[in-house]
C-alpha cells in the first residue's frame, strides 16, 4: 500500500488508518511517501528524517515495526527521488517521472523478494505521483487506485492530475471516498467508481467522553466555553467565515488544533485575538484529550469544486467523541450528517448555530452522535472494502 502520507505524519490519515486495520488480519506493508533529494536537503536535521537515513540513502534497514500495531503491518522506506514536481509538463518531466516510478517500484520488488509474496494487493490510495503505472515483473492480483480529493481543483498540481489518469487508467478496481469525487472519477476516466468513505478510529475517540483527561496546558487559566477545531490549517478553510465567527463569540475560546499555516490565505494576525489559541500538530492518540475539554467543534470550509469532493474524516472523530459540530455545507455527503450536525447554509447561519450546538450537550443528545459514529469505523470500511472487490471481476 502507497499514499501521500508517511505513518508518522501530522495529521490523521486514512490511508494509514485502513492500512492499520487490514494489517490486524493481512500482512500489510506500508510504503512511506517517498522523500526527493530536495526533501532530504531541507529536513535532514529532523527526527522523522534521522532515523530514516540509511533506508533514503543507502536502502539499508527499510522495515520498520511500529510500536502499538500489529506484527502483520510494516512500514517501508524507499530510497530518494528526483525532485521533478517544479518542471512543466514535457519529455524531461516524462522521463524522470518514469524514472522515479522505476524506482518506486524497485522497493516493492525487494518487499516481494524478500518476503517470498507470490500474491498480493497492490493498493494506491491517494498517491498520484509514484505507483500509478505497474512496471515490468510487478504483477499484483489486483491493482487499486482510491482517490480522497479533487486535485483537479487545486492550482499547482498539473502533474498530480497527469499521474491520477495515468491510475484510473491503469487500475483494475477504483475507489473513492465521496458522492461528487465518483462522478469526477467516473467522467475522467469512463470506468465504474466504488465509494469507500473515510471512517474514524472511534474506539480511540469515544475515550473523550469516557475517560477523565489532565487540562492541556493550552488552556490553563481558560473558563470560557471552548469551541474546537482539529485538523489541518489551511487551503481548505474559509478564514472569513473564520474571523467573523471568532469576533462575535468573543466570550469563547477558539482552540486550532493541527498543523498548517493560514498566512497564505488571509491577512488577519489570529495570534492578536485574545480568544484565540493554536496548539499545533497533535499525535492521534492525544486529540481525544483536547476534544474532551471542547464544548463544540467546527468545520468552517469553504465551498468550492475541491471541498464539494470531500467527505472529511474529521466529522466521524468530532462524532465518536460525542461533540456538537457545526459545519458549512461544504458537500453532499456533509448533508447527510444533518441529524447530529449543525449544516450551516451561510455565514450567519454558522455564526449563529455555534452558540446553539455549545448549549446542546445534552446525554440524549451525546450519546445520539456517539451511535452514529458506531456504523462509521474504519473496521465497517474494511467490511466494505473486501465486498466491492468479491463483487467486482477483474478484467486484463
Amino acid at each position: 500500500m502507497c499514499s501521500m502520507s508517511r505513518w508518522d505524519g501530522d495529521l490523521s490519515s486514512a490511508a494509514y488508518s485502513i492500512a492499520k486495520e487490514l494489517s490486524k488480519t493481512n500482512q500489510v506493508f506500508y510504503i512511506d511517501y517517498p522523500y526527493t533529494v530536495k526533501d532530504y536537503l531541507t529536513e535532514k536535521d529532523l527526527p522523522t528524517v534521522i532515523r530514516r537515513k540509511e533506508a533514503i540513502l543507502k536502502g539499508k534497514n527499510i522495515y520498520t515495526k511500529v510500536p502499538g500495531l500489529s506484527d502483520n503491518f510494516t512500514a517501508v522506506t524507499p530510497k530518494l527521488m528526483i525532485p521533478i514536481n517544479s518542471l512543466p509538463e514535457g519529455v524531461l518531466y516524462n522521463v524522470l517521472s518514469k524514472r522515479n516510478n522505476q524506482k518506486f517500484f524497485k522497493t516493492v520488488q525487494r518487499i516481494l523478494d524478500d518476503h517470498n509474496i507470490k500474491e498480493y494487493i497492490f493498493f494506491n490510495s491517494f498517491n498520484p505521483f509514484y505507483g500509478v503505472t505497474l512496471t515490468k515483473g510487478i504483477n499484483p492480483k489486483i491493482f487499486i487506485y482510491q482517490s480522497r480529493d479533487d486535485i483537479r481543483a487545486v492550482e499547482g498540481l498539473k502533474h498530480g492530475v497527469t499521474g491520477e489518469r495515468k491510475a484510473i487508467k491503469n487500475a483494475d478496481v477504483l475507489m473513492t471516498t465521496s458522492t461528487n469525487l465518483k462522478k469526477v472519477l467516473e467522467a475522467d476516466g469512463g470506468k465504474n467508481v466504488h465509494i469507500l468513505p473515510n471512517a474514524a478510529q472511534t474506539d480511540l475517540f469515544k475515550t473523550a467522553q469516557t475517560e477523565k483527561f489532565e487540562l492541556p496546558e493550552e488552556l490553563l487559566g481558560n473558563t470560557k466555553p471552548v469551541v474546537g477545531y482539529v485538523g489541518h490549517i489551511g487551503l481548505r478553510m474559509d478564514f472569513e467565515l473564520l474571523t467573523k465567527a471568532i469576533k462575535a463569540h468573543s466570550d469563547k475560546l477558539f482552540l486550532m488544533v493541527g498543523p498548517g499555516d493560514y498566512t497564505p490565505f488571509t491577512d488577519e494576525n489570529y495570534h492578536e485575538y485574545p480568544n484565540v489559541v493554536f496548539a499545533g500538530p497533535k499525535k492521534l492518540a492525544e486529540l481525544p484529550r483536547y476534544l474532551h475539554f471542547m464544548d463544540a467543534t467546527i468545520i468552517p470550509f469553504l465551498k468550492n469544486d475541491l471541498t464539494k469532493s470531500i467527505y472529511p474524516l474529521k466529522m466521524n472523530e468530532y462524532l465518536a467523541a460525542g461533540k456538537a459540530i457545526v459545519t458549512t455545507d461544504f458537500s453532499v455527503d456533509v448533508e447527510s450528517f444533518e441529524g447530529v450536525a449543525y449544516v450551516s447554509k451561510n455565514h450567519d447561519e454558522f455564526v449563529a448555530d455555534i452558540g446553539v450546538a455549545v448549549e446542546s450537550n445534552t446525554i440524549e443528545n451525546v450519546n445520539k452522535r456517539v451511535q452514529t459514529s458506531d456504523g462509521n469505523a474504519w473496521s465497517d470500511r474494511i467490511n466494505l472494502f473486501w465486498d466491492i472487490l468479491e463483487n467486482t471481476k477483474i478484467e486484463r
